[in-house]
């Protein structure tokens, strides 16, 4: 008999009778229970709120029994990483990306550091002892969920954002967004409405004007819907061991077979692939943090053995360790 596939799933889990598992878990999710799963890579601990709830959500809205299925999965992270989700002592953040069983890259929704309270705020400095880390990642959360969760326009919030860099002028930037969030509901204090919030927000996204035209454009079905990925954070922009960036197998314009890509020091992903921040090649890892760049290279060259193709990665290194966020055969240049 064949076995119902799950609503919400563990990375680390196997899915038996499956065929095709990035249609339920999307592309983003597959590829990381692969690493994690099948080639032992560091991936964040994580779950899957899969393209089932992803239809049942825009088709009857969010049904009460998901709230019970996402705190059993809160609860097996805390099992993981030795922190619970809301805990003011021991607090876990998450991320939630969207990923659709297609690639739609820049198509879709992210929220980082989801999970964020003044109290939380206030642990992460102590344990860090790193106040402007624990500013910044307070601000980097309420400018996203106002973005991204409760639709404020971005250059407005853009503005609100602006800071010199120390932690009394990113507090200041965070209390004029959520100022400014007011008016659309409020970010939440409790961090499991923010989650929520977030995975719905992820599959809103799926029905997005720009979603919609890019999958008209490529010829991609409305009807596969979008998963949200859920994860342990991991800090790039912690210290100065720590950073964010994009890597090739190989060369894509090319097909050269050297790695290649982008870095950024103190740094969260979003400022990579967004195009707003300068950033610098592989070999300012190399620099800064040889045995890291090391491991990647051997994460690399792993990746293309398995997929007999060339392969993209996002990755964040945390106070020097090497973390993997997503992987998927990459996109060459057009000849």
């Amino acid at each position: 008999m064949a076995m119902e596939a799950p609503l919400v799933h563990a990375l680390e889990d196997e899915l038996p009778g499956i065929d095709n598992q990035a249609q339920l878990l999307g592309g983003k999710a597959a590829g990381l229970a692969t690493m994690a799963r099948d080639l032992g890579l560091p991936v964040p601990p994580g779950f899957v709120a899969t393209t089932r709830v992803c239809h049942e959500f825009l088709a009857r809205g969010w049904q009460p029994e998901l709230d019970a299925l996402l705190r059993a999965h809160l609860d097996r992270l805390a099992t993981k990483t030795g922190r619970r989700f809301g805990d003011p002592v021991a607090p876990l953040l998450v991320s939630v990306r969207s990923g659709a069983p297609v690639s739609m890259p820049g198509m879709m929704d992210t929220l980082l550091n989801v999970g964020m309270t003044t109290q939380i705020r206030e642990r992460l400095a102590e344990e860090s002892e790193n106040r402007e880390f624990a500013a910044d990642t307070w601000l980097r959360f309420n400018r996203m969920y106002a973005e991204i969760v409760l639709e404020l326009p971005r250059e407005q919030l853009q503005r609100a954002a602006e800071h010199d860099g120390t932690e009394q002028s990113m507090l200041a930037a965070a209390e004029r967004i959520r100022g400014l969030a007011i008016g659309a509901g409020g970010v939440p204090g409790e961090p499991f409405d923010q989650l929520k919030g977030a995975i719905q927000a992820v599959f809103r996204s799926w029905m997005s004007e720009r979603a919609i035209v890019f999958r008209e454009k490529e010829g991609i079905s409305a009807d596969l819907g979008t998963a949200a990925t859920v994860q342990a954070m991991a800090f790039g922009n912690l210290d100065d061991l720590s950073g964010t960036g994009v890597a090739f197998t190989r060369d894509p314009a090319t097909g050269d077979a050297t790695p290649c890509g982008d870095y950024l020091a103190r740094a969260q992903g979003e400022d990579v692939v967004a195009g707003s921040h300068k950033v610098l090649g592989l070999e300012a890892l190399a620099h800064q943090l040889p045995a890291v760049h090391a491991e990647l290279l051997d994460v690399l060259s792993r990746l293309e053995h398995h997929y007999r193709d060339m392969c993209d990665v996002e990755f964040t290194v945390s106070a020097g360790k090497l973390y993997l966020l997503q992987t998927r055969v990459g996109r060459r240049s057009p000849l």
